[in-house]
Order: structure tokens, then C-alpha cells, then sequence
């Protein structure tokens, strides 16, 4: 063992010591300073009072000290009890039998109390280290992920631009003015794709740590889904079939995250699905809620899927891109709406569909 090692387990030893004894003296003191309390008041009091008050010190220091210092307080109790308010006072002699199972009754219920009160307190202090380690491991395992979602979704898109623009500024490279317009539509595609990760993770980010909560106003539907579509280009957008009764109430939401659950949900729907099918987009009111549903004509979820397809990362086929983020974000924006969120293989063909509910304006 080296001296820096050394000197560390002994300045570790002397902390254990140290907080030993001050929970043994803290022991001493609460059973010393309740004796002299109820000595001032002991003309009001009654033998079965001043045990109480007893047992009252016990299970506070097993509270705060643990078992040991409670063990003590109970044996200090004890003593205490014995000399100041049994007779012959002053004394260590009992000269009724009767007090001496007063004593005995004392002593038992202390260490009983006492051995609960600690177990209780371990207990507590089990959970909160079971707790630590898990968000230790959580934030491990984010930290891991962020790192591979760094040196792959964003290093992908940032090499492809990387690539694009060396070809663009290469003079040795003939280019005609329409490879040129595929190049640039090429850098935009993937500058976009860059933007959407960075995006989602940032607002995400903002949401878990509540610095990002809705600003709810009412809105019909439909305006949140003329944004959603005016953001797509027309081939895009054609392929967005939408179901939406002109008679859906107003709704309290926050048009610029309700907006992006849509968007999300859209983009993740025609992802997923071939490129000449449609993606299904509805809202119905069900009860005291809105019920909005996104239906895709893709593969379908994997088996055991339709909630891990929420969590951070998560991607059903590797193959398809994307960080896993733009599901999580969803389901964040949805909560802090107050609703619900949930996916589900479509029972009558090929495809999933998302929804999620919002909560009608009362009255």
C-alpha cells in the first residue's frame, strides 16, 4: 500500500470514528437531557410518562444513530430510570418487585423500538444507494449512447456534407450545372437531417429539465395540421392522407410542441414506409379527449416493441436512419400536455400506428 493510499484509509478511519462517537454522544446527551427535563417536572409527572419520554429518546437516536447508539440510549434509559424516579431514589436498588417489571417492560420495549427503528432506517438507506447506483448506471448508459449517437448520426451526415462540398470545390471534378443542383439538394438533405437530431435532442433536454413547459392556448386541429403540411414539400405532403371532422373543438395546447409531436410522428411514419404508400393522419374526440392517430403502411412493430419504441435511442431497424430521439421527444411533449401516448401494430394489415390523446378544454 502507498503512503498517499494509507493516509487515506486512516483519514477514512478517523471519519468512521469520529461520526461513531458523536452519534454515542448524541445518544448520551438525549437521554441525559430528557432526565433532567422530566427530574424539573417530575411532581407532574407519573412513572408511565417518564417511560414514555424514554422510549421517545430511543427511537429518535435509532432514527438518527442507528442501532448501536440506540441500544445504549435504551441501557442509559435503563439506568437512568432506575436511579432517578424508582425508589429508593438515588440509588441502584429497586425495593418494590412491581417497579422492577416497570424496569424490565422499559429496557424490552426500547431494544425492541430500537431494533425496528434501525432496521427502517437501513432499509431507507438501502433504497437510497439502489437508487443512486441505478441513476449512475442510467447516466452511464446515456452518456455511452450520446457518445456512439455522436460518432455515428452525427459524424454520417457531417461526412457526407464534408464530401459533397470537397466535390463541389474540386475544379478537377467536371460538374454540369444539374449534378451541381443535386449536390446542393444533397448537402441541404443531410444539413436538415444534422439539424433535426441536434434539435431533438436540445429540446428534449430542455423538457426533462422543465425549462421548456407548454404555453397552452386554443387552437383548432387543423391549424397545427396546416403547419405540419406547409413544412412538407408536395410530393411529400400528397402522400399525407388526412381524416378530420370539421367539427373538432378547440383544443388547449402548445402549438409549436404539439406541432413537432405531429411532424414527428409524420416523418417517422413515412420513414418507415415504402416510398410510393400513404401515411394515414386522423383526429377524433373520444369521451373528454382529443385522439389523434398516425398510420404508417411499413413493416410493423417488433414483437415486445410498442414501448420500447418511446425510450432514448431506441430503433426498431437499424437500417433506417434516425437517433432514436424524435419518439422520446413525443412522448415527453404529450406528457407535459397532460395525455397519452402509445404505439400499436395495425390489426388490419401491414404497418403501426402512433396516437396520442389531449385533454379537451372543461365546459
Amino acid at each position: 500500500m502507498s503512503e498517499e493510499e494509507a493516509a487515506s484509509s486512516f483519514t477514512l478511519s478517523l471519519s468512521l470514528e469520529e461520526r461513531l462517537s458523536t452519534r454515542y454522544a448524541t445518544a448520551f446527551l438525549g437521554v441525559a437531557g430528557a432526565t433532567g427535563l422530566m427530574w424539573l417536572l417530575r411532581q407532574s409527572l407519573n412513572i408511565a410518562n417518564v417511560s414514555l419520554f424514554y422510549l421517545l429518546v430511543v427511537l429518535v437516536t435509532a432514527i438518527m444513530g442507528g442501532l448501536g447508539p440506540a441500544i445504549a440510549a435504551s441501557l442509559l434509559a435503563f439506568v437512568a430510570f432506575n436511579f432517578c424516579f424508582t425508589p429508593p431514589i438515588g440509588t441502584l436498588r429497586v425495593a418494590d418487585p412491581q417497579d422492577w417489571l416497570e424496569l424490565l417492560v422499559l429496557l424490552g420495549v426500547a431494544l425492541i423500538t430500537s431494533r425496528l427503528a434501525a432496521g427502517a432506517r437501513e432499509r431507507e438507506r438501502l433504497a437510497r444507494e439502489v437508487a443512486r447506483a441505478e441513476a449512475e448506471l442510467a447516466a452511464q448508459r446515456f452518456r455511452e449512447t450520446l457518445l456512439a449517437l455522436a460518432s455515428h448520426e452525427l459524424r454520417t451526415p457531417l461526412s457526407s456534407i464534408k464530401a459533397f462540398v470537397s466535390s463541389l470545390r474540386d475544379e478537377a471534378i467536371p460538374l454540369s450545372p444539374a449534378d451541381r443542383r443535386e449536390l446542393l439538394a444533397a448537402i441541404e438533405e443531410e444539413t436538415d437531417h444534422l439539424n433535426r437530431i441536434v434539435s431533438n435532442l436540445l429540446d428534449l433536454s430542455r423538457l426533462e429539465a422543465g425549462a421548456w413547459q407548454p404555453e397552452k392556448d386554443l387552437y383548432l386541429f387543423t391549424e397545427v395540421i396546416g403547419t405540419v403540411l406547409g413544412e412538407l414539400d408536395e410530393t411529400t405532403a400528397a402522400r399525407v392522407v388526412t381524416d378530420l371532422p370539421p367539427e373538432l373543438p378547440l383544443v388547449p395546447l402548445d402549438h409549436v410542441q404539439i406541432a413537432r409531436v405531429v411532424w414527428n410522428l409524420v416523418e417517422n411514419a413515412l420513414k418507415y414506409s415504402p416510398p410510393e404508400a400513404t401515411v394515414h393522419l386522423s383526429a377524433r374526440v373520444e369521451g373528454n379527449e382529443l385522439v389523434v392517430r398516425v398510420r404508417d403502411a411499413g413493416p410493423g412493430l417488433p414483437p415486445g416493441a410498442e414501448d420500447k419504441v418511446f425510450a432514448k435511442f431506441y430503433r426498431g431497424q437499424r437500417e433506417v436512419p434516425g437517433a432514436g430521439l424524435g419518439l422520446t421527444l413525443c412522448a415527453e411533449i404529450v406528457k407535459a400536455h397532460g395525455g397519452r401516448i402509445w404505439a400499436e401494430n395495425n390489426p388490419e394489415g401491414p404497418g403501426a400506428t402512433f396516437a396520442f390523446t389531449l385533454p379537451l378544454a372543461e365546459g
